[in-house]
């Protein structure tokens, strides 16, 4: 069951995911291990482009996922990138690998998987990082919101390119559809507490509470949350402009 903790996203906005950056990173390193002061002495941010100051976080974004390995103050290619190096695995492989392979990866990527999955396969990126700055740093101001939004562009692109997902400028959609289990199959309006049932099964009360109130804010093209403003006591939520919902209504695409 995923509770607070598991929505905290970890610092890794300057990850190198794509294919160009990737081999970049290849070209760099090769099979061999370099500390930290060879790569300056090699002016090795010049191969990314980047200030020297970015190239560290780079490598050391890139450390944290698993595309390199840190050991006795040097850093090399991991195991899944050297495959990739070698030519065994396909771009499409690796980046399963990595993300399957890292478990603050997965977790986060089991989380968004499980929210398309209830909402018909699509959501807004603003939606998800919204969720994830409250629930995991309980912060929603600017600042928080910037920077969790920061780190969790690498994942998206990361799900992209290993064909989990697929990410528009501002939605991201399921890409194996046989995994979605809308909440609405069957059904056109749904109670909140219908909606609790089923993300009882997999989140922590507390945060289905903050979960549902982001949604309820947010999803509204596909989605009609029924609003009051007088509270009944009768399992409603209050979304994150003060109104509160009972029901939603699923709209005809």
């Amino acid at each position: 069951m995923y509770t607070r903790k598991d929505f905290q996203v970890p610092n890794i906005a300057n990850t190198p995911v794509s294919e160009e950056r990737i081999r970049k990173i290849f070209y760099i390193f090769g099979k061999n291990s370099l500390n930290y002061k060879t790569m300056v002495e090699l002016e090795s941010w010049k191969v990314l482009s980047v200030s020297q100051y970015t190239f560290a976080k780079v490598i050391n974004h890139a450390s944290k996922v698993g595309i390199l390995e840190k050991e006795d103050g040097a850093y090399h290619l991991s195991g899944v990138s050297q495959e990739y190096f070698d030519g065994r695995i396909c771009y499409k492989e690796y980046m399963r690998e990595i993300v399957d392979g890292d478990e603050k990866l997965y977790r986060i990527w089991s989380i968004i998987g499980l929210l398309l999955s209830f909402f018909g396969g699509k959501m807004k990126k603003r939606t998800i990082s919204y969720i994830f700055s409250a629930i995991g740093t309980g912060r929603s101001d600017k600042s928080a919101l910037h920077s969790v939004g920061r780190n969790l562009a690498p994942v998206y692109n990361m799900l992209c390119h290993s064909g989990y997902t697929v990410c528009g400028e501002s939605n991201i959609i399921l890409q194996q559809q046989d995994k979605i289990q809308d909440l609405f199959a069957g059904k056109q309006v749904l109670t909140v507490n219908d909606i609790r049932r089923v993300f009882s099964q997999y989140f922590e009360r507390e945060v289905i509470e903050e979960m549902l109130s982001v949604v309820s804010t947010f999803e509204y093209e596909r989605y009609v949350w029924s609003k009051s403003s007088l509270y009944k006591n009768q399992g409603e939520i209050r979304n994150l402009d003060g109104d509160y919902i009972m029901a939603v209504m699923k709209q005809f695409e």
